[in-house]
């Protein structure tokens, strides 16, 4: 009885029935070889199409020029051996571990990864019961993609991705375009700093220098991005605009402040930092961005601002440190004159009339002439005695020699006095030297501002302007 027992639970367990489809594996995989190419006839050709669906460009790595996409890789070929009667099995499709079939040996021409695997260890795929698999994995590529930076950040770039047979020539395996939407973008995710633009595909014929008697089939799968450039108008374009108008505030500043050249040299060191950050985003190549040609030129500009500042302040300081040398008169004509009636600067300069009588003021005291009473002096001292009584006549000698005293300090006092009126006539005569070259280096001030404003706004614009315009439709 219990012998009885164990048979029927050893039937229950191991003679049970098997499913259609480990009756199908049982039957197609029995005598399978995944190795070898699944075709009957070895000198027929196998027919492979491919196509691809990407869903994401993860990043674009600029200065090692690398694109990372996340792509849905998709390959159908028949498999001549993995046949099957469905009217016998009343079944048309079965799945299989992709390791039990034969695979094509695709690989990405252009990638630098040194393993190309997808992200499944063993993915399935589905078999036909006419032999046709469908062999798709999602898999995540690194490829180069030699970048185009010269409208920096407001570039497009084209990257592709080259599939081929590494082992294969074109008569063992054909590799062929999907029949339908081979380059499929219909899954695609957003990137924040990438605008998928389209997806192309081509087939191409190569030969190779390692085997020029066979020929080789690719398939070429060209990626348009275009560069989101909000996050360096913000960051980095802004700034820089702002650090120009400061670089023009530098003709503005008086140049009594003494922090004219400082300034320019701080403006400076600042595009530098902002050049050297841009260095660092993008790879070493031979042609400038846009963003660099805008930092360059704002750099030429601000140094030839700093040096014509040097030139504007040796022109303010020559009156004093040049002996005072005066203003020549054509100089004084165009700058003071012309000049400045051009830049409606008139009423900040000193006028014709006051400048004369600056430069020669009226006669100093040393003419001053002395009253008739003490140039009668003299004459009484000399007049003869005439009978007048001794006493009187010593009273009034008493009394002219007071006066003559008096004509002494007068003279001295007289002479001292010219002495400070030169003094002071030589004091307001270089005053007035020193504040008519002054009014030169204010009127030369302002006209720099004038063209300086100009070239930084052409540049500005001739530069930043100068940018791609896109009007074609867009992915995502």
């Amino acid at each position: 009885m219990k012998f009885s027992c164990f048979i029927c639970f050893f039937c229950s367990v191991y003679g049970r029935n098997k499913g259609t489809e480990e009756q199908i594996t049982d039957e197609i995989f029995q005598e399978y070889n995944p190795h070898m190419r699944p075709v009957f006839d070895e000198s027929k050709n196998l027919s492979l199409k491919i196509g691809i669906a990407i869903r994401q460009v993860e990043s674009i790595e600029e200065k090692k020029q690398v694109l990372t996409t996340s792509v849905w890789m998709r390959q159908y070929w028949i498999d001549e051996y993995l046949q099957w009667n469905h009217t016998k099995y009343d079944r048309d499709t079965i799945s299989v571990p992709s390791s039990k079939h034969w695979k094509p040996d695709i690989v990405l021409h252009n990638s630098i990864s040194e393993r190309q695997g997808g992200m499944l260890s063993d993915p399935w795929s589905i078999l036909h019961y006419s032999g046709l698999i469908t062999y798709m994995f999602p898999v995540l590529y690194k490829s180069h993609c030699l970048l185009n930076i010269r409208f920096f950040p407001f570039d497009e770039q084209e990257c592709i991705l080259k599939f081929g047979s590494w082992g294969f020539d074109g008569k063992q395996l054909d590799i062929q375009l999907k029949d339908e939407n081979p380059a499929d973008t219909s899954n695609y995710s957003i990137n924040s700093e990438w605008i998928l633009v389209r997806m192309t595909s081509e087939r191409t014929i190569n030969t190779y220098g390692c085997c020029v008697d066979q020929v080789f089939t690719d398939l070429i799968f060209t990626i348009v991005l275009r560069r989101h450039p909000g996050f360096y108008r913000f960051n980095i374009i802004f700034p820089c605009i702002l650090i120009v108008i400061m670089s023009v505030m530098q003709f503005y500043l008086p140049c009594d402040s003494g922090e004219k050249i400082s300034l320019g040299i701080t403006i400076l060191l600042s595009l530098i930092v902002f050049l050297l950050l841009i260095a660092e985003i993008l790879p070493a190549t031979e042609e400038p961005s846009l963003l660099g040609k805008f930092f360059a030129g704002t750099m030429v500009l601000t140094s030839i601002s700093t040096l014509l500042t040097c030139i504007v302040l040796n022109v303010h300081h020559r009156g004093i440190h040049d002996n005072q040398k005066t203003l020549p008169q054509w100089a004084r004509w165009f700058v003071l004159h012309f000049l400045a009636k051009l830049l409606l600067m008139q009423n900040e300069i000193t006028s014709d009339i006051e400048h004369e009588l600056k430069i020669h003021p009226y006669e100093s005291l040393s003419s001053f002439n002395l009253p008739a009473s003490f140039a009668s002096v003299k004459v009484h001292v000399d007049q003869k005695p005439s009978e007048v009584c001794a006493k009187q006549m010593l009273e009034r000698r008493t009394s002219l020699k007071e006066k003559m005293k008096t004509n002494e300090s007068m003279q001295q006092l007289v002479g001292i006095t010219g002495d400070v009126n030169e003094t002071i006539k030589q004091k307001v005569k270089d005053d007035e030297v020193c504040n008519e070259w002054k009014q030169v280096a204010m009127v030369i001030d302002r006209l720099l501002l004038l063209i300086y404003l100009v070239s930084t706004i052409t540049v500005t614009l001739v530069i930043l302007l100068n940018r791609p315009n896109y009007d074609d439709q867009v992915i995502g």
